[in-house]
Protein backbone atom coordinates (compact mmCIF):
# COMPACT_ATOMS: atom_id res chain seq x y z
CA UNK A 1 0.00 0.00 0.00
CA UNK A 2 2.03 2.92 -1.29
CA UNK A 3 -0.07 4.76 -3.88
CA UNK A 4 -2.17 7.69 -2.60
CA UNK A 5 -5.94 7.24 -2.86
CA UNK A 6 -8.26 10.07 -3.81
CA UNK A 7 -11.06 10.38 -1.30
CA UNK A 8 -13.71 10.03 -4.01
CA UNK A 9 -12.22 6.96 -5.69
CA UNK A 10 -13.65 3.46 -5.69
CA UNK A 11 -10.51 2.30 -3.89
CA UNK A 12 -11.54 4.46 -0.93
CA UNK A 13 -14.92 2.72 -0.68
CA UNK A 14 -13.26 -0.68 -1.04
CA UNK A 15 -10.87 0.06 1.82
CA UNK A 16 -13.83 1.11 3.97
CA UNK A 17 -15.63 -2.19 3.30
CA UNK A 18 -12.46 -4.21 3.80
CA UNK A 19 -12.24 -2.65 7.26
CA UNK A 20 -15.69 -3.99 8.10
CA UNK A 21 -14.83 -7.45 6.74
CA UNK A 22 -11.54 -7.78 8.64
CA UNK A 23 -13.13 -6.54 11.87
CA UNK A 24 -16.00 -9.01 11.47
CA UNK A 25 -13.53 -11.89 11.71
CA UNK A 26 -11.47 -10.23 14.43
CA UNK A 27 -14.58 -9.94 16.59
CA UNK A 28 -15.97 -13.42 16.03
CA UNK A 29 -18.20 -13.14 12.96
CA UNK A 30 -18.00 -14.24 9.34
CA UNK A 31 -18.56 -12.60 5.95
CA UNK A 32 -20.72 -14.10 3.20
CA UNK A 33 -19.51 -11.70 0.50
CA UNK A 34 -18.42 -8.14 -0.32
CA UNK A 35 -19.71 -6.35 -3.40
CA UNK A 36 -19.40 -3.06 -5.26
CA UNK A 37 -22.78 -1.52 -6.11
CA UNK A 38 -23.90 0.96 -8.77
CA UNK A 39 -26.33 3.42 -7.24
CA UNK A 40 -27.36 6.59 -9.08
CA UNK A 41 -24.15 6.52 -11.11
CA UNK A 42 -22.19 6.45 -7.85
CA UNK A 43 -20.20 3.42 -6.78
CA UNK A 44 -20.63 2.20 -3.24
CA UNK A 45 -19.92 -1.12 -1.57
CA UNK A 46 -21.66 -3.49 0.80
CA UNK A 47 -20.57 -6.31 3.09
CA UNK A 48 -22.98 -9.10 4.00
CA UNK A 49 -21.91 -10.67 7.26
CA UNK A 50 -22.94 -12.56 10.37
CA UNK A 51 -21.99 -10.37 13.31
CA UNK A 52 -22.13 -11.44 16.97
CA UNK A 53 -24.54 -9.12 18.84
CA UNK A 54 -21.86 -8.12 21.34
CA UNK A 55 -19.50 -7.07 18.52
CA UNK A 56 -21.85 -5.20 16.18
CA UNK A 57 -20.87 -1.78 17.49
CA UNK A 58 -17.14 -2.38 17.10
CA UNK A 59 -17.63 -3.78 13.59
CA UNK A 60 -19.68 -0.69 12.68
CA UNK A 61 -16.66 1.46 13.61
CA UNK A 62 -14.25 -0.48 11.40
CA UNK A 63 -15.02 1.29 8.11
CA UNK A 64 -14.02 4.65 9.56
CA UNK A 65 -11.09 3.01 11.40
CA UNK A 66 -9.73 1.71 8.07
CA UNK A 67 -10.07 5.16 6.50
CA UNK A 68 -8.30 6.67 9.50
CA UNK A 69 -5.33 4.33 8.95
CA UNK A 70 -5.06 5.61 5.37
CA UNK A 71 -5.22 9.22 6.53
CA UNK A 72 -2.68 8.65 9.31
CA UNK A 73 -0.27 7.09 6.79
CA UNK A 74 -0.66 10.09 4.46
CA UNK A 75 -2.22 7.95 1.75
CA UNK A 76 -5.47 9.88 1.38
CA UNK A 77 -5.50 12.91 -0.90
CA UNK A 78 -8.17 15.37 -2.01
CA UNK A 79 -9.99 15.04 -5.33
CA UNK A 80 -7.47 17.34 -7.03
CA UNK A 81 -4.54 15.33 -5.66
CA UNK A 82 -3.51 17.82 -2.99
CA UNK A 83 -2.86 16.97 0.65
CA UNK A 84 -6.04 16.21 2.54
CA UNK A 85 -6.63 18.34 5.61
CA UNK A 86 -7.93 16.84 8.84
CA UNK A 87 -11.15 18.85 8.56
CA UNK A 88 -11.75 17.61 5.01
CA UNK A 89 -11.07 14.02 6.06
CA UNK A 90 -13.51 14.20 8.97
CA UNK A 91 -16.18 15.80 6.78
CA UNK A 92 -15.93 13.13 4.07
CA UNK A 93 -15.49 10.17 6.40
CA UNK A 94 -18.53 11.14 8.48
CA UNK A 95 -20.64 11.35 5.32
CA UNK A 96 -19.34 7.93 4.39
CA UNK A 97 -20.17 6.57 7.85
CA UNK A 98 -23.83 7.61 7.96
CA UNK A 99 -25.21 4.07 8.14
CA UNK A 100 -22.35 2.98 10.40
CA UNK A 101 -23.20 5.69 12.92
CA UNK A 102 -26.83 4.59 12.97
CA UNK A 103 -25.68 1.00 13.55
CA UNK A 104 -23.30 2.08 16.31
CA UNK A 105 -25.71 4.34 18.23
CA UNK A 106 -28.85 2.38 17.41
CA UNK A 107 -30.70 5.43 16.10
CA UNK A 108 -30.52 8.18 13.48
CA UNK A 109 -29.57 11.44 15.18
CA UNK A 110 -29.26 13.50 12.00
CA UNK A 111 -29.96 17.21 12.38
CA UNK A 112 -31.98 19.26 9.91
CA UNK A 113 -28.87 20.03 7.84
CA UNK A 114 -27.94 16.34 7.58
CA UNK A 115 -25.06 16.51 10.06
CA UNK A 116 -24.90 14.79 13.44
CA UNK A 117 -24.33 16.39 16.86
CA UNK A 118 -20.63 17.07 17.24
CA UNK A 119 -20.28 15.17 20.52
CA UNK A 120 -21.68 12.00 18.93
CA UNK A 121 -19.32 12.25 15.96
CA UNK A 122 -16.40 12.75 18.34
CA UNK A 123 -17.37 9.72 20.40
CA UNK A 124 -17.74 7.60 17.25
CA UNK A 125 -14.32 8.64 15.95
CA UNK A 126 -12.58 8.33 19.31
CA UNK A 127 -13.68 4.74 19.90
CA UNK A 128 -12.86 3.81 16.30
CA UNK A 129 -9.36 5.30 16.47
CA UNK A 130 -8.36 3.89 19.85
CA UNK A 131 -10.18 0.55 20.02
CA UNK A 132 -10.58 -0.70 16.45
CA UNK A 133 -7.86 0.95 14.34
CA UNK A 134 -4.95 -0.58 16.34
CA UNK A 135 -6.32 -4.08 15.70
CA UNK A 136 -6.88 -3.41 12.01
CA UNK A 137 -3.35 -2.04 11.75
CA UNK A 138 -2.01 -5.49 12.67
CA UNK A 139 -3.80 -6.84 9.59
CA UNK A 140 -2.91 -3.95 7.30
CA UNK A 141 -1.38 -5.99 4.46
CA UNK A 142 -4.41 -8.30 4.35
CA UNK A 143 -6.74 -5.31 4.60
CA UNK A 144 -5.02 -3.77 1.59
CA UNK A 145 -5.12 -7.01 -0.42
CA UNK A 146 -8.81 -7.50 0.31
CA UNK A 147 -9.63 -3.92 -0.75
CA UNK A 148 -7.70 -4.30 -4.01
CA UNK A 149 -9.38 -7.63 -4.73
CA UNK A 150 -12.81 -6.07 -4.27
CA UNK A 151 -11.89 -3.16 -6.54
CA UNK A 152 -10.61 -5.51 -9.25
CA UNK A 153 -13.31 -8.18 -9.13
CA UNK A 154 -16.36 -6.21 -8.01
CA UNK A 155 -17.42 -9.04 -5.71
CA UNK A 156 -15.49 -11.26 -3.30
CA UNK A 157 -17.05 -14.43 -1.89
CA UNK A 158 -16.50 -15.89 1.57
CA UNK A 159 -14.03 -18.54 0.48
CA UNK A 160 -11.69 -16.00 -1.11
CA UNK A 161 -12.09 -13.55 1.77
CA UNK A 162 -11.07 -16.19 4.29
CA UNK A 163 -8.19 -17.23 2.10
CA UNK A 164 -6.84 -13.67 2.00
CA UNK A 165 -7.32 -13.21 5.75
CA UNK A 166 -5.76 -16.61 6.50
CA UNK A 167 -8.68 -17.65 8.65
CA UNK A 168 -7.97 -20.80 10.64
CA UNK A 169 -10.28 -23.60 11.71
CA UNK A 170 -10.05 -24.65 15.35
CA UNK A 171 -10.24 -28.46 15.52
CA UNK A 172 -11.92 -29.50 18.76
CA UNK A 173 -11.46 -32.71 20.72
CA UNK A 174 -12.82 -35.79 18.90
CA UNK A 175 -13.11 -33.67 15.76
CA UNK A 176 -11.27 -33.23 12.49
CA UNK A 177 -10.99 -30.78 9.62
CA UNK A 178 -9.84 -31.01 6.02
CA UNK A 179 -8.25 -28.20 4.03
CA UNK A 180 -7.60 -28.00 0.30
CA UNK A 181 -5.03 -25.99 -1.58
CA UNK A 182 -6.33 -22.64 -2.93
CA UNK A 183 -9.47 -22.82 -0.80
CA UNK A 184 -10.33 -21.67 2.71
CA UNK A 185 -9.34 -22.45 5.38
CA UNK A 186 -5.60 -22.01 5.03
CA UNK A 187 -4.81 -23.02 8.62
CA UNK A 188 -5.87 -25.91 10.84
CA UNK A 189 -5.30 -25.38 14.56
CA UNK A 190 -5.82 -27.49 17.67
CA UNK A 191 -4.84 -27.16 21.33
CA UNK A 192 -4.54 -29.16 24.57
CA UNK A 193 -2.09 -31.62 23.06
CA UNK A 194 -0.98 -33.05 26.37
CA UNK A 195 -2.71 -36.32 27.20
CA UNK A 196 -4.51 -36.08 23.85
CA UNK A 197 -3.05 -36.80 20.45
CA UNK A 198 -3.08 -34.95 17.14
CA UNK A 199 -3.17 -37.12 14.04
CA UNK A 200 -2.63 -35.24 10.81
CA UNK A 201 -1.39 -35.77 7.30
CA UNK A 202 -1.08 -34.34 3.83
CA UNK A 203 -1.30 -35.31 0.19
CA UNK A 204 0.94 -32.74 -1.49
CA UNK A 205 0.14 -33.89 -5.02
CA UNK A 206 -3.60 -33.20 -4.69
CA UNK A 207 -3.25 -30.40 -2.14
CA UNK A 208 -5.26 -31.99 0.68
CA UNK A 209 -4.33 -31.68 4.36
CA UNK A 210 -6.20 -32.95 7.43
CA UNK A 211 -5.96 -32.60 11.21
CA UNK A 212 -7.80 -34.67 13.82
CA UNK A 213 -7.77 -34.51 17.62
CA UNK A 214 -8.25 -37.67 19.71
CA UNK A 215 -8.85 -37.21 23.43
CA UNK A 216 -9.25 -40.89 24.32
CA UNK A 217 -8.48 -44.21 22.64
CA UNK A 218 -12.09 -44.96 21.68
CA UNK A 219 -12.37 -41.70 19.70
CA UNK A 220 -9.97 -43.20 17.15
CA UNK A 221 -12.80 -45.32 15.80
CA UNK A 222 -14.30 -42.17 14.30
CA UNK A 223 -11.37 -42.21 11.89
CA UNK A 224 -13.45 -44.13 9.34
CA UNK A 225 -15.58 -41.00 8.78
CA UNK A 226 -12.43 -38.95 8.23
CA UNK A 227 -11.23 -41.45 5.64
CA UNK A 228 -14.54 -41.18 3.76
CA UNK A 229 -14.36 -37.37 3.74
CA UNK A 230 -10.74 -37.45 2.58
CA UNK A 231 -11.77 -39.56 -0.40
CA UNK A 232 -14.56 -37.11 -1.24
CA UNK A 233 -12.01 -34.28 -1.09
CA UNK A 234 -9.92 -35.89 -3.82
CA UNK A 235 -7.20 -37.13 -1.50
CA UNK A 236 -5.11 -40.06 -2.74
CA UNK A 237 -4.82 -41.98 0.50
CA UNK A 238 -1.88 -44.03 -0.73
CA UNK A 239 0.20 -40.87 -1.04
CA UNK A 240 -0.61 -39.44 2.38
CA UNK A 241 2.24 -38.56 4.70
CA UNK A 242 1.04 -39.16 8.25
CA UNK A 243 2.11 -37.57 11.52
CA UNK A 244 1.15 -38.07 15.18
CA UNK A 245 1.90 -35.79 18.13
CA UNK A 246 1.22 -36.12 21.86
CA UNK A 247 2.70 -35.08 25.17
CA UNK A 248 2.48 -38.54 26.76
CA UNK A 249 4.46 -41.30 25.09
CA UNK A 250 2.67 -44.42 26.50
CA UNK A 251 -0.68 -42.90 25.59
CA UNK A 252 0.65 -42.16 22.13
CA UNK A 253 1.59 -45.80 21.61
CA UNK A 254 -1.93 -46.98 22.46
CA UNK A 255 -3.47 -44.47 20.05
CA UNK A 256 -0.98 -45.37 17.32
CA UNK A 257 -1.86 -49.04 17.67
CA UNK A 258 -5.57 -48.26 17.27
CA UNK A 259 -4.98 -45.88 14.35
CA UNK A 260 -2.95 -48.56 12.60
CA UNK A 261 -5.79 -51.01 13.12
CA UNK A 262 -8.40 -48.69 11.63
CA UNK A 263 -6.16 -47.85 8.68
CA UNK A 264 -5.36 -51.50 8.03
CA UNK A 265 -9.08 -52.24 7.85
CA UNK A 266 -9.39 -49.95 4.82
CA UNK A 267 -7.78 -51.53 1.73
CA UNK A 268 -7.63 -48.15 -0.02
CA UNK A 269 -5.65 -46.48 2.75
CA UNK A 270 -2.11 -47.84 2.57
CA UNK A 271 0.11 -44.82 3.24
CA UNK A 272 3.87 -44.82 3.18
CA UNK A 273 4.58 -45.56 6.84
CA UNK A 274 8.11 -44.23 6.43
CA UNK A 275 6.53 -40.78 6.66
CA UNK A 276 4.68 -41.58 9.89
CA UNK A 277 6.71 -39.56 12.37
CA UNK A 278 6.23 -39.51 16.13
CA UNK A 279 7.56 -36.83 18.43
CA UNK A 280 6.59 -34.74 21.46
CA UNK A 281 5.55 -31.11 21.06
CA UNK A 282 7.47 -28.69 23.26
CA UNK A 283 6.52 -25.02 23.52
CA UNK A 284 3.26 -23.13 23.35
CA UNK A 285 2.30 -22.85 19.69
CA UNK A 286 4.15 -24.46 16.86
CA UNK A 287 3.69 -24.86 13.12
CA UNK A 288 4.24 -28.56 12.58
CA UNK A 289 3.16 -29.12 9.01
CA UNK A 290 3.03 -27.08 5.83
CA UNK A 291 1.46 -28.30 2.62
CA UNK A 292 1.06 -26.06 -0.44
CA UNK A 293 -1.37 -23.37 0.70
CA UNK A 294 -2.22 -24.98 4.06
CA UNK A 295 -0.57 -24.96 7.50
CA UNK A 296 -1.17 -27.10 10.61
CA UNK A 297 -0.54 -25.54 14.04
CA UNK A 298 -0.59 -27.31 17.41
CA UNK A 299 -0.82 -25.68 20.84
CA UNK A 300 0.74 -27.32 23.90
CA UNK A 301 -0.40 -27.52 26.63
CA UNK A 302 -3.36 -25.65 25.20
CA UNK A 303 -3.17 -22.27 26.90
CA UNK A 304 -2.31 -20.44 23.70
CA UNK A 305 -5.11 -18.78 21.74
CA UNK A 306 -4.86 -17.94 18.07
CA UNK A 307 -6.41 -14.75 16.68
CA UNK A 308 -8.60 -15.23 13.68
CA UNK A 309 -9.63 -18.78 14.54
CA UNK A 310 -13.11 -19.68 13.31
CA UNK A 311 -14.83 -21.96 15.79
Amino acid sequence: MSQPIRISEVAYQCFHEAGHAVATYLFGGSVAYMELLHDNKQRSAVTRAIRPPESKQLIALAGFAAEYLLFKAGLLVAQNGTTLTEAAFIDQSMKNARDDRISYFGNDYSLSDGTWPKHLDERFMRVAMYRVAPQLELKLSQLDELAKTLETQGKVEQDQIERILEIAVDVRQRGYAIAKRDAAPSKLVTGNIRTCIAFYGKDDKNGVTFLSHFDRPCSVFGLSELIKDLKRSGCDLRQCKLYTVSGVWPYTQIILFLIAGVIAADPNFCPNLAHWWRYIVIGTLRKVCKSPGVEVWLAYPGRTRVKGVRR
